[in-house]
């Protein structure tokens, strides 16, 4: 679909019914002296195949593709990076922080599926490691292979294909998590930092999201003031007047999950799966461990602040209003 002038985005898949393909992420590619793409998609189920038969119906030359710039490090964003650089000398840029997971698949995987949740990881992830492992291979496509990230970026570098696209750093829902900001046109790529697709709004549900770290980048992206917002998930908007309204939501969201948690904690303490049940019901299957992980990390940031405590018993910890007193959200 065409956003503007040489800027085009094309629909991922929803991730709320468990399919190969599903949860893809949108893919924009921007025209100048060359093309560079902003995340590719995954390649399972024909989702590959179906995004680049709508960008060759759009007259592109799939030939004169120079850059891919990731916008952080998972699969439903990069998993499809190497049928691109199969056939194409492509450079590929992305955050700092997420480079390490965006060249090594494996490492990626493990972290996910244990170390950084420590004692949470049989609570998120009950099954054992291999049918994590299975789930993700059927779901995304195989992990790509030897992608090499030539251009570490920073906040603020630009990357120029005869226009000028802007990183700009975006943390919580990664470490390293980067939005491009096409200079010309006012257009903003802003990833995952939000996502009311297969989410809520604000995206915190990984092992390496920060609740406060997201608030902080929403504040961003609102003083940034973009014309267009193109999401990692779901429409693009249409006007200025759209991207406020978008903005305020998202932030509206992360500031109100505090909240919710906290009443879902007043009848009782309750270990991480029932609360996020309580919290967020009605919740497909698909979403169940990306929705318990939104809720870790708004736990943890409440923890800090003294709101909340946990027991261990056993593998899993009961989760206890421990102070109402005094909180805010940041």
């Amino acid at each position: 679909m065409k956003i503007s002038d040489g800027v085009f985005t094309y629909r991922g898949r929803s991730g709320k019914n468990i399919r190969r393909g599903s949860g893809s992420a949108n893919v924009t590619v921007v025209k100048g002296d060359s093309i560079a793409f902003i995340d590719t998609g995954v390649s399972a189920g024909g989702a590959f195949a179906d995004l680049i038969a709508e960008i060759e119906s759009d007259s592109i030359d799939m030939s004169n593709i120079n850059w891919i710039l990731f916008t952080h490090c998972h699969w439903d964003h990069i998993n499809a990076a190497d049928k691109l650089i199969s056939s194409n000398k492509i450079n590929i840029a992305a955050g700092n922080l997420d480079i390490p997971y965006i060249e090594d698949r494996e490492k990626y995987i493990n972290d996910f599926t244990s170390s950084h949740f420590g004692p949470f990881e049989k609570e998120i992830f009950p099954h054992p490691r291999l049918l994590t492992k299975l789930m993700i291979w059927f779901v995304f496509g195989s992990q790509p292979k030897n992608l090499i990230v030539n251009r570490r970026l920073e906040n603020g570098n630009i990357i120029d294909i005869g226009r000028k696209i802007e990183a700009i750093s975006l943390p919580g829902h990664t470490e390293g998590h980067m939005g491009y900001l096409i200079q010309d046109s006012g257009i903003l790529v802003t990833g995952d930092l939000f996502d009311f697709e297969n989410a809520f709004g604000m995206d915190i549900n990984n092992h390496f999201s920060n609740y406060e770290a997201a608030l902080a980048s929403l504040e961003k992206v609102r003083q940034i003031d973009p014309e267009i917002i193109i999401p990692g998930h779901g429409e693009p908007t249409t006007s200025k007047s759209a991207s406020r309204s978008l903005i305020e939501r998202a932030l509206a969201s992360g500031l109100l999950y505090p909240d919710i948690i906290k009443t879902a904690l007043k009848g009782s303490p309750l270990p991480l799966a029932k609360l996020s049940q309580k919290a967020f019901p009605n919740i497909p299957l698909s979403m169940s461990s990306m929705t318990m992980m939104l809720v870790l990390s708004v736990l943890m940031h409440m923890e800090s602040h003294g709101i909340v405590s946990r027991n261990s018993f056993g593998k899993k910890n009961i989760w206890n209003l421990s102070n109402l007193q005094g909180f805010s959200h940041m």
